[in-house]
């Protein structure tokens, strides 16, 4: 009864209505279909394709990679040829109030090479995280409304190989920001270069590595995780949309752990890890709506043309 009412209210509503109307009026993808007819089709999909649980599984996998994977790279720490990196992770331990109950179980993973453990934990990882890349490739399908057809080698395969992709451009993209951080300290110390000069270069770097990083993953991802009949171009609307949000969600939840001193203090090492799956658990909703997005543009522009052509 609710719902009616609010119906009812929206479409007696003149600026409401005004909205439509202009909305129907705008039409993109070549003028084949107009945002209004997309919006409602997204939106109808939307609430059936089940994109909140179906997030909360993917997010539920890539949080099971996370401790494997933060093993990995504390057992690789004592084969890294670098001068004192030893007490610089020590010391970064110590102000993180969240690893300080695990000071020592962590110094002595990164004091000693542990190959075995090296192996297991990046072989753990990489399962964990597969499975989270293979249940995105099931929201894909059933998004899509697609069967799969592809065998379980191939399947698997397919996932491995993103999950690979996903982990190798987010180190990448790290090591890019701070090789750029080095090239920008020596412009400054050598004169080149003022410190307003220094500020702007620093968050413009940043934002290009981040956001083409961003987009040619989830790009990537998006043009073979599912099994599409027919594939669409490989920068789409929704990787853009999904890179854009994705990047916002990424900088507003740096913003708060690095601005509330009493997150730590307050919550602990329990809501920094609660903290994280609902950052995980946004990323999830955000790139399964990209897909939605593509989705539900192709279903629209099919709707279009079939409604012409029967006319």
């Amino acid at each position: 009864m609710a719902n009616r009412s609010l119906l009812d209210f929206l479409t007696d509503n003149r600026t409401f209505n005004h909205v439509v109307s202009h909305l129907k009026s705008i039409h993109i993808h070549k003028k084949e279909v107009s945002w209004y007819d997309f919006i409602r089709v997204f939106i109808y999909n939307f609430k059936n394709d089940e994109i909140n649980t179906r997030a909360s599984a993917v997010a539920f996998n890539f949080t099971l990679a996370i401790f494997p994977s933060l093993i990995f790279l504390f057992t690789l720490i004592p084969y890294i040829p670098i001068p004192d990196l030893y007490e610089k992770i020590s010391e970064l331990i110590s102000d993180i109030a969240v690893l300080e109950r695990l000071d020592q179980t962590i110094q002595d993973i990164i004091s000693k090479p542990r190959a075995q453990l090296l192996s297991f934990s990046v072989l753990l990882s990489l399962y964990l995280a597969t499975n989270g890349m293979i249940a995105l490739m099931q929201a894909f399908n059933k998004i899509y409304r697609t069967i799969e057809k592809r065998g379980f080698l191939k399947t698997w395969t397919i996932a491995v190989s993103l999950t690979v992709l996903l982990s190798t451009s987010l180190f990448l993209a790290i090591s890019l920001l701070i090789v750029g951080k080095f090239i920008l300290k020596f412009l400054t110390e050598n004169g080149f270069l003022t410190q307003d000069l220094v500020i702007m270069a620093i968050f413009a770097l940043r934002f290009i590595v981040i956001f083409i990083t961003f987009l040619l993953v989830l790009s990537t991802i998006y043009y073979f995780a599912p099994a599409l009949h027919e594939k669409w171009k490989f920068i789409s609307p929704g990787s853009l949309v999904a890179t854009i949000l994705t990047m916002l969600v990424s900088y507003l939840f740096s913003f708060y752990v690095g601005n509330f001193d009493s997150y730590n203090k307050l919550y602990g090492s329990i809501g920094t890890m609660i903290a994280l799956m609902v950052w995980l658990y946004l990323v999830s909703m955000i790139i399964l709506s990209g897909f939605e997005i593509n989705a539900s543009l192709e279903q629209a522009i099919n709707r279009a043309k079939r409604f012409r052509n029967n006319d």
